[in-house]
């Protein structure tokens, strides 16, 4: 069994490890969608996104069901500053976009297509966050402390589930069933916190001697057509302008505000 679920033919020693073999293919494929989309015109490359969005919704569960996440994504740098300028067109726009972001990422499992309404509520909320600092209340999303679960967050989701599995063995162990039925939520709260208190030092030594390792490996092998686009190694506001002048539209009175040069790129 355990060999079976190291070649990703089952899950059964940890539910949430079917996203493993999601990660393993876009890993490879991102490249060529790289490759892909330096030939590909704007409008071409809305055609593939609206193409990429049909096959989210496919009634197959397969790995193409996810393109259209890990594109979006790509495309975040390139399209992120394009949609703050089409968002501060209208005044008061933007909070609104904030709460229908969230609304989506919240509600969007309830609807048909979850991943890709939930994908759509997440570029658009990382959007904000990066390229809009006038929204104070989402700088919080841009804290050190959201990074750091940020970067720790796919170990953290392989191995949350396992540890929570254990320690509510425990629980169930050394706590009488009548204590934990009469205060449920006292309970469960302490086993998210006690889980959390385990998991995230795990979580950091699989980023640590696993993740970056690969990722700084990866570096090694990168040539200049796969360059980490000029815009990320600016400021926001300077990716901001930028954008301004590829999408032929005006300046907004937001561009060139002293906060939005305080936000730099970390």
């Amino acid at each position: 069994m355990a060999l079976f679920n190291l070649l990703f033919q089952g899950t059964e020693l940890n539910r949430v490890a079917w996203t493993l073999r999601i990660e393993v293919f876009y890993s490879l494929a991102l490249p060529f969608f790289h490759l892909l989309s330096k030939r590909l015109s704007a409008p071409g490359k809305g055609m593939l996104v609206i193409g990429l969005a049909g096959l989210a919704v496919w009634p197959r569960h397969s790995v193409v069901n996810w393109a259209f996440m890990f594109y979006l994504g790509y495309l975040l740098p390139e399209v992120g500053p394009c949609f703050l300028v089409f968002v501060n067109r209208k005044r008061l726009l933007a909070p609104w976009i904030a709460l229908g972001s969230i609304g989506l990422l919240l509600l969007g499992r309830n609807l048909p297509g979850a991943h890709l309404y939930q994908a759509a509520g997440a570029a658009s909320l990382l959007a904000l966050v990066f390229f809009e600092p006038a929204l104070k209340p989402l700088r919080v999303l841009d804290s050190q402390l959201v990074k750091f679960y940020g970067r720790i967050s796919y170990s953290f989701y392989l191995l949350h589930l396992n540890v929570m599995f254990v320690l509510a063995l425990l629980l169930v162990r050394w706590i009488p069933p009548d204590r934990m039925t009469a205060l449920p939520l006292l309970w469960n709260s302490a086993l998210f916190v006690v889980s959390v208190a385990v998991v995230t030092p795990l979580a950091w030594m699989l980023y640590r001697f696993i993740e970056r390792p690969f990722i700084n490996f990866s570096k090694k092998f990168r040539s200049s057509q796969f360059a980490i686009p000029a815009s990320l190694a600016r400021s926001r506001q300077t990716a901001i302008s930028a954008a301004v002048g590829v999408c032929s539209c005006d300046p907004q009175p937001w561009v060139g505000s002293t906060a939005s040069k305080e936000m730099v790129v970390s």
